[in-house]
């Protein structure tokens, strides 16, 4: 009998770590849950023990500039009774021989990127509970969040993680575009151009890329692979939003 609906690890989430989220049957919700860690899958660490989760973020997990493929498995105990999940690996069934030439593929590219523009990559809190500033207590609907010093414009209680240090390459400085709303109702202007990155960390909507030597901040978009080995994506290009200097993410702090 598998109470477990869904278990997932999401790598990258922030600096050096990875989420394990978990969906498990109502009536084992209140159970005592377990977190396991094996690099092989044959000896096993225990990373966390508690009740009433259905996340856990690993801090070390480390993925810069080389990859590696943790498994996690749960386990969640109540009486007498304990079920256990099925073992997830962070990136799926790859061998050995891939992830080791993956690595290779990634450090050479990183030598590359290092000769663009270094950069700071806050990552959205995308996980966090939403904003009590911008969620209306009746409805749990978001209202405006563009001004809230509580969630810098992400909807997300704290708005992003801490910064993270990586470069890209620009191939395009940013130009007027025409892009759609967030709420998909209409369109508007904006300041656009296309980098390119290291796949790890992860890139995704919402995140926020600050330019350490001018300050300029963008707002990551669409990403595309540009190399991929075997399943392992190495590069993306990704397209960004120049934010106009009245940003209230321009209030997001972090040092040099």
């Amino acid at each position: 009998m598998n109470v477990f609906r869904e278990l997932k690890v999401l790598p990258s989430y922030g600096k050096h770590s990875a989420l394990i989220t978990w969906e498990v049957d109502t009536e084992y919700r209140d159970g005592f849950f377990t977190v396991l860690r094996s690099k092989d899958e044959t000896e096993w660490e225990t990373i966390f023990t508690g009740n009433a989760e259905t996340q856990y973020v690993d801090h070390d997990f480390v993925i810069r500039n080389r990859l590696a493929n943790f498994f996690y498995q749960i386990t969640v105990q109540k009486k007498t009774v304990t079920h256990k999940s099925d073992v997830v690996a962070t990136f799926g069934p790859v061998s050995r021989e891939c992830f080791g030439t993956a690595n290779v593929i990634l450090q050479d590219w990183g030598k590359k990127i290092q000769q663009g523009t270094a950069v700071k990559i806050f990552k959205q809190l995308a996980y966090n509970p939403p904003c009590p500033a911008c969620t209306d207590a009746d409805t749990g609907q978001k209202i405006g969040t563009t001004l809230c010093k509580v969630c810098f414009a992400t909807g997300y209680e704290g708005g992003f993680g801490e910064a993270i240090d990586s470069w890209m390459l620009k191939a395009s400085e940013p130009a007027r575009a025409t892009i759609d709303m967030e709420d998909g109702m209409g369109t508007r202007d904006a300041q656009i151009c296309q980098v390119r990155m290291l796949a790890y960390p992860t890139l995704r909507r919402g995140d926020m890329i600050v330019d350490v030597g001018r300050d300029d901040r963008y707002l990551v978009g669409a990403s595309t692979p540009f190399s991929v080995f075997g399943k392992l994506p190495i590069l993306y290009d990704t397209q960004m939003e120049l934010l106009r200097r009245n940003d209230i993410r321009y209030q997001v702090g972090w040092i040099k």
